[in-house]
């Protein structure tokens, strides 16, 4: 569905709707969009001086697209290639690094690798000790 928006608000009142139609929680949007859970409430609200950067990130991060209507008469071979879109790692650390050091987030990142990897060994055993197969 496409949307004309022309305001900060419409923005806002847009990516609010979309949110709490997934269930998603503000702050769960934030952090996993990388910003603060006061910045996606500014969003919302319609706050008119927030960053392009972020609420690009935010929308993208809610599942909503953006697209511009451009003169027809435009070449757009000079426009700037888009982002890459983001691996997991790179959205692991903008979840945990921002407020810490690479070092750290990617020390907390083999925490929860071994800590998957345990849950799935003994899962495996248990199973195996019942004498189920894993083919």
């Amino acid at each position: 569905m496409r949307i004309p928006v022309d305001s900060p608000a419409q923005i806002g009142a847009v990516l609010r709707l979309v949110r709490k139609t997934q269930g998603v929680r503000s702050d769960d949007l934030a952090g996993s969009a990388g910003v603060g859970p006061v910045f996606v409430l500014d969003v919302e609200k319609g706050k008119p001086t927030i960053q392009l950067g972020k609420v690009l990130l935010l929308l993208q991060e809610a599942g909503i697209k953006v697209n511009l209507e451009i003169p027809d008469n435009l070449n757009l071979d000079a426009l700037p290639k888009g982002p890459k879109k983001r691996t997991v790692w790179q959205s692991l650390m903008a979840i945990l690094g921002r407020n810490g050091s690479e070092a750290w987030a990617q020390s907390v990142a083999q925490s929860i690798a071994k800590g998957a990897q345990a849950e799935l060994d003994t899962a495996t055993s248990k199973s195996s000790a019942r004498g189920e197969r894993h083919d």
